[in-house]
């Protein structure tokens, strides 16, 4: 175990040395990096060593008698290279690729390699331009076969095998599940991901905390988006841009806070304010009556971790693997709460399931929120529900406190827990709400009425008629009418701005998506600079209203009364929105509309994945 423990310190070691070099050469780029960016990325470190390293592991763990052969050593060194070399040129790579992209090396790098003859082409070339970083490498390598040397030399207690053996299994057992803890970066809920370095750095510094080895091998397997060119540059930018600026003025209070609720799985088909079908939200109906409600409301996504990019980063889900666990996660993004914190806002987000869930806490910390609060900060254990975290009544009352310490102007958000399955409803409450069709819908009552006690309380403290409210849900839960279960129905959510006397009032039928309320509720409040959204305000009447989403690796615009599908390369097929079995197939019966649709659709693919690729999800 010593050797072991030792030769895996000689990796350490190296990767410190790679850290500095990283620094020094890019030391432009990161010249205001705190101290913490360099011990945080040991945990990093660490992790990619672990899992690099696994079969060298076992090969000094396992109990065979041989163990102390000299063909043996010479294997597991052998093994010790094969593991390391790889992780070595992967950093190395990055030493000068990091100031072009800005972000660690992913597995589209791998990809990228193997494509074509694009790599044997240019390896002369990077030869050449960066012959210091061969040299670099050779001199570590070599230098790591100095220290292993000196691992050889060690002497070892020489005990026969048949008397070790049950010591050996104790510690080859303790040491396995203490590099497993040291692998997955520690014993919480999930383990570290990409984004977790938010947890210590802004965006903008990730590089210096990641690990490339790491990075790497989080994105194995994962989507590597292709860089479409429908457009050449100048004609994206008149199809469609991301750069948002609205220069009308303040439309409420400059230092109105913002509340966003985010209701876990409230589809446009419970609220009958919304649908005309029996509603399952009394409380909403009513307070929809004292705001705007946008009854074409869509979500950008169909699951709980995609919602919080496209409402905070206003970035939509339109990758099979969500934005926070994929390759692209490391991007540096802008954010509600880091727009706002320039203006003196204070950030939040509440959340009563395990930290962790979602990974909303992990990107959290990569979107600037000054704070994340979960289960763990959640003071009463008897408010569990026993399967995800505390019930939303419980829960919503103590957001209503939360926010009454809260220095104005801040901004927050709560996303409630209860609608998810298996659906419980407290005890006190299982009578009440029980003439459901589907056991979703008694939860959404449930629900609804601890989203009712909340506004009673949060409405008699002072920082109340200050506040803009926004409203909405994650995505949509189990559909029950053809009106809604169908592929535009499935995305079909409440959006609700609500400031108790102001003039935001009445219902507004236009199209409107989880990625537009972020430059909404820029706009309301007057902010002037120029900012990164793919959706755009809904205040602003010089933008056509549309919604964008993907499923089955199909693009799907909803524009008016029509819905486009998108392959990615070609449309294939064009509905009246009502026809939902996709009966009558417009797309050569409307090429005028299919034009206006596609062209839109194809901008808005090419703008996205070159956005994601070149991490371009910001303005400089």
């Amino acid at each position: 175990m010593r050797l072991l423990f030792l030769r895996l310190g000689i990796v350490l070691l190296l990767y410190s040395i790679f850290r500095i070099l990283f620094y020094w050469l890019n030391n432009d780029l990161f010249e205001n990096a705190p101290f913490i960016a360099f011990v945080a990325g040991i945990r990093f470190d660490l992790a990619a060593i672990v899992f690099l390293n696994i079969p060298f592991i076992l090969a000094l763990l396992l109990p065979f008698p041989w163990r102390r052969t000299r063909k043996y050593q010479g294997f597991t060194k052998i093994l010790f290279y094969v593991c390391n070399i790889p992780g070595y040129i992967l950093a190395c790579i990055d030493l000068v690729f990091v100031p072009f992209t800005l972000k660690r090396s992913t597995a589209d790098l791998l990809d990228m390699a193997m494509l074509g003859d694009d790599m044997k082409m240019l390896l002369p070339t990077f030869v050449v331009d960066f012959w210091y970083i061969i040299i670099l490498f050779l001199l570590l390598v070599a230098f790591t076969e100095y220290l292993y040397k000196k691992t050889e030399r060690l002497e070892l207690p020489d005990l026969a095998f048949w008397k070790s053996l049950p010591v050996q299994a104790t510690i080859m057992l303790v040491t396995g599940v203490f590099l497993a803890v040291v692998g997955r970066g520690g014993v919480q809920l999930t383990p570290i991901n990409i984004l977790i370095a938010g947890n210590y750095v802004g965006t903008e510094h990730f590089p210096l905390v990641l690990n490339t080895p790491f990075t790497v091998m989080q994105t194995l397997g994962k989507q590597v988006l292709p860089e479409p060119d429908f457009f050449p540059e100048q004609e994206l930018d008149r199809i469609y841009s991301t750069t948002r600026y609205y220069s009308n003025g303040a439309r409420i209070t400059e230092n109105t806070n913002v509340v966003v609720i985010i209701l876990e799985s409230f589809s446009s088909e419970y609220i009958g304010s919304i649908s005309g079908n029996k509603s399952y939200t009394p409380f909403l109906d009513s307070l929809f009556d004292h705001g705007l409600l946008y009854t074409n409301g869509y979500a950008n996504g169909h699951r709980s971790i995609e919602v919080l990019p496209s409402v905070f980063s206003s970035i939509p889900g339109l990758i099979t693997d969500p934005y926070v666990i994929s390759n692209y996660s490391g991007n540096k993004i802008s954010s509600l709460a880091e727009v706002l914190k320039g203006r003196g806002y204070s950030s939040s987000f509440y959340h009563g399931g395990k930290n962790g869930t979602m990974a909303f806490d992990d990107y959290c910390n990569a979107a600037g929120f000054d704070a994340y609060f979960g289960k763990n900060e959640y003071p009463f254990d008897d408010d569990f529900d026993g399967v995800w975290g505390i019930y939303d009544e419980a829960y919503f009352q103590y957001y209503a406190d939360q926010l009454n310490e809260m220095e104005p102007p801040f901004m927050s958000s709560v996303f409630s827990l209860s609608s998810h399955h298996p659906y419980h409803v407290p005890e006190p409450y299982t009578d009440e709400f029980s003439d459901g069709k589907i056991p979703l819908h008694n939860t959404i009552r449930y629900t609804d009425m601890s989203v009712k006690k909340f506004f009673q309380k949060a409405s008699k403290m002072d920082w109340f008629k200050n506040t803009l409210f926004i409203i909405t849900s994650d995505h949509t839960g189990k559909l029950t009418t053809a009106e809604y279960n169908n592929s535009v129905g499935s995305y079909r959510v409440p959006i609700f701005f609500y400031k108790p006397g102001s003039d935001l009032i009445g219902r507004d039928d236009r199209i409107v998506q989880h990625i537009d309320i972020m430059p909404a509720v820029l706009d309301l409040l007057g902010y002037e600079k120029p900012f990164f959204a793919f959706g755009s305000s809904s205040f602003d009447g010089s933008f056509d209203r549309w919604a964008i989403g993907f499923n089955n690796e199909t693009y799907q615009l909803v524009q008016d009364d029509r819905v486009l599908l998108f392959d990615g390369t070609k449309s294939v097929g064009l509905y009246n929105i009502l026809d939902i079995t996709r009966s009558r197939d417009l797309l050569d019966l409307e090429p005028e509309r299919l034009g206006v649709m596609e062209k839109r659709t194809k901008a808005i693919v090419q703008r996205f994945n070159n956005a994601m690729v070149r991490n371009l999800l910001t303005l400089e």
